[in-house]
Formats: C-alpha cells, structure tokens, sequence
C-alpha cells in the first residue's frame, strides 16, 4: 500500500478507537505478530498514517507503549 503524506487531518475525524484496534489486529494477523509487538504500531503507520493523538493517548498504554516505544506491563 501507498503511503500518503499529504493526508489531510480531517481524514482523522471519522478514525475511531474500534476501527484503529481491528486494523492492528488485522496486521499483527497477517505478519504472524504478537499483537503487543513493538512493529505493530511501526507498520500502522506505514500503511494508514500517523494516529490522532486522543486514540494514541488511549492505545499506548493499553498495549504497553509508553511514546514509541514498549514498556513492561505491570
């Protein structure tokens, strides 16, 4: 897939945690990744785009990142 990096934010307003959690699966499923992996979040990218910054608030430390990079979970 293409990358895009002209995307305009108001891409970003119908982007919701669901539909960002089902395309991470979605890719962890198809690279035989384990959905906590450190790669996820580099291939989301890769392929969608960067995340908004309420839904990355939310998704970091549900899946143990802390910024870009993974942390222990308690």
């Amino acid at each position: 897939m293409k990358k895009n990096f002209n995307r305009d934010r108001s891409d970003f307003k119908n982007l919701t945690l669901e539909i960002v959690e089902s395309r991470l699966k979605e890719i962890a499923q198809r690279h035989n990744l384990d959905l906590m992996d450190e790669c996820i979040l580099y291939l989301y990218t890769q392929e969608y785009g960067s995340l908004t910054n309420e839904i990355a608030d939310i998704l970091y430390p549900r899946y143990g990142f802390k910024g870009i990079y993974p942390t222990p979970k308690l």
